[in-house]
Protein backbone atom coordinates (compact mmCIF):
# COMPACT_ATOMS: atom_id res chain seq x y z
CA UNK A 1 0.00 0.00 0.00
CA UNK A 2 1.34 3.43 -0.88
CA UNK A 3 1.80 6.28 1.58
CA UNK A 4 -0.88 8.26 -0.24
CA UNK A 5 -3.33 5.37 0.08
CA UNK A 6 -2.60 5.05 3.81
CA UNK A 7 -3.12 8.80 4.27
CA UNK A 8 -6.45 8.59 2.44
CA UNK A 9 -7.56 5.67 4.61
CA UNK A 10 -6.60 7.43 7.83
CA UNK A 11 -8.39 10.62 6.85
CA UNK A 12 -11.48 8.70 5.67
CA UNK A 13 -11.57 6.89 9.02
CA UNK A 14 -11.32 10.19 10.91
CA UNK A 15 -7.86 9.38 12.24
CA UNK A 16 -5.23 12.12 12.40
CA UNK A 17 -2.00 11.47 10.54
CA UNK A 18 1.19 11.27 12.61
CA UNK A 19 4.19 10.27 10.51
CA UNK A 20 7.89 10.71 9.93
CA UNK A 21 8.92 13.41 7.45
CA UNK A 22 10.67 11.09 5.00
CA UNK A 23 10.31 10.19 1.34
CA UNK A 24 7.26 11.75 -0.27
CA UNK A 25 5.33 12.30 2.95
CA UNK A 26 6.23 16.02 3.29
CA UNK A 27 4.85 16.50 -0.23
CA UNK A 28 1.52 15.00 0.85
CA UNK A 29 1.17 16.62 4.25
CA UNK A 30 2.37 19.79 5.92
CA UNK A 31 3.38 19.61 9.57
CA UNK A 32 0.61 21.07 11.70
CA UNK A 33 -1.87 21.27 8.81
CA UNK A 34 -3.65 17.98 8.41
CA UNK A 35 -0.82 15.99 10.00
CA UNK A 36 1.94 16.00 12.56
CA UNK A 37 5.30 15.20 10.98
CA UNK A 38 8.36 14.18 12.95
CA UNK A 39 12.00 13.91 11.88
CA UNK A 40 13.16 10.41 11.08
CA UNK A 41 14.75 8.73 14.09
CA UNK A 42 13.18 11.16 16.58
CA UNK A 43 11.43 8.64 18.82
CA UNK A 44 10.83 11.23 21.53
CA UNK A 45 9.24 13.59 18.98
CA UNK A 46 7.04 10.77 17.69
CA UNK A 47 5.92 9.89 21.22
CA UNK A 48 5.15 13.56 21.93
CA UNK A 49 3.15 13.90 18.69
CA UNK A 50 1.14 10.76 19.47
CA UNK A 51 0.46 11.95 23.01
CA UNK A 52 -0.70 15.31 21.65
CA UNK A 53 -3.38 13.69 19.48
CA UNK A 54 -4.44 11.50 22.40
CA UNK A 55 -4.70 14.35 24.91
CA UNK A 56 -5.73 17.30 22.74
CA UNK A 57 -9.12 16.56 21.20
CA UNK A 58 -9.31 19.98 19.52
CA UNK A 59 -5.97 19.35 17.78
CA UNK A 60 -7.15 15.91 16.69
CA UNK A 61 -10.37 17.35 15.25
CA UNK A 62 -8.47 20.12 13.46
CA UNK A 63 -5.88 17.75 11.97
CA UNK A 64 -8.60 15.38 10.80
CA UNK A 65 -10.68 18.17 9.26
CA UNK A 66 -7.68 19.76 7.54
CA UNK A 67 -6.50 16.39 6.31
CA UNK A 68 -9.91 15.71 4.81
CA UNK A 69 -9.85 19.11 3.05
CA UNK A 70 -6.39 18.43 1.63
CA UNK A 71 -7.42 15.02 0.31
CA UNK A 72 -10.63 16.33 -1.23
CA UNK A 73 -8.84 19.13 -3.09
CA UNK A 74 -6.31 16.82 -4.74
Amino acid sequence: MTVLAMQHLAVAAGVPVVATAVGGIPELAENGKGALLVKSGDSRGMAEALLRVLHEPELTATLTSEGRELICTR
